[in-house]
């Protein structure tokens, strides 16, 4: 407040992430799906799924800002997913060599 009575003074109002923070989108997506009554699986699948895009990021140097995620960059990422990316890696149920070393006649 001023030094007059009862007069309000206007604040500034900030934000402690950016506007282009990936993250910070990614949270308000998920609180807006969980308002929506998503389900618990649902929600699981769009965090990992989020996981996925940011070790993408990661994995290419980029920094977590919104304004680099372009249609090309999405068409890479697309890529990775089918190509590149290590089918699933760290899963508790996955054999050494993992699944895709299997053939048909395999009885496991």
């Amino acid at each position: 407040m001023d030094k007059r009575k009862g007069r309000r003074t206007k604040t500034e109002r900030f934000s402690v992430t950016s506007d282009y923070s990936l993250g910070a989108l990614f949270e308000r997506f998920y609180h807006a799906k969980v308002a929506e009554g998503r389900k618990e699986r649902t929600l699981e699948s769009y965090r990992e799924n989020y996981g996925f895009f940011v070790e993408y990021m990661d994995l290419r140097g980029y920094g977590r800002d919104v304004r680099l995620v372009t249609p090309d960059f999405i068409r890479e990422y697309i890529v990775w997913n089918l190509n590149e990316k290590v089918r699933f890696d760290g899963h508790k149920f996955k054999i050494g060599g993992g699944a895709d070393r299997w053939t048909i006649g395999d009885v496991r």
